[in-house]
């Protein structure tokens, strides 16, 4: 429906012949270049005053052009985020995120696993680190 029926093409300014049951369009590229003046696919005779700039259909396909160009960008830009989630996520396999909770003890007979967060975790590091500070600073 989109395509003109000479050239193949999607229709550029597509015209329309408007002569008894014809109807038929074409790119008005294609249709000035019938000598004959006769539809090339009813064969119906018409006039250069039987032919329409077919405006509705126009609008139309532009406006599923430029969707499908809307609709490929969009696609683009989601291959592009799951490509950049992919490169990130193998940048950082192994780096911890900061509020993961990490597994530091297994209660082997109940099966249960005790869970600190990270946060946590250098809290308890920050105030060894002070008190071994607060003995060195004592003994010496």
């Amino acid at each position: 429906m989109n395509n003109c029926p000479v050239c193949l093409d999607t229709l550029i300014e597509p015209h329309t012949i408007i002569k008894g049951l014809c109807h038929h369009t074409f790119c008005k590229t294609c249709i000035v270049q019938i000598t004959t003046k006769k539809c090339p696919l009813c064969r119906i005779n018409y006039n250069d005053v039987d032919v329409i700039h077919n405006i509705a259909l126009e609008r139309y396909i532009n406006d599923n052009i430029n969707s499908e160009k809307k609709l490929m960008s969009i696609i683009q830009q989601d291959n592009n985020i799951e490509e950049k989630k992919d490169e990130i996520k193998d940048e950082n396999m192994f780096l911890v995120t900061i509020n993961q909770p990490i597994n530091i003890e297994t209660n082997i007979e109940t099966n249960n696993e005790c869970f600190i967060s990270f946060d946590c975790c250098l809290l308890i590091l920050i105030f060894i680190f002070l008190f071994l500070i607060v003995i060195l600073l004592i003994h010496s």
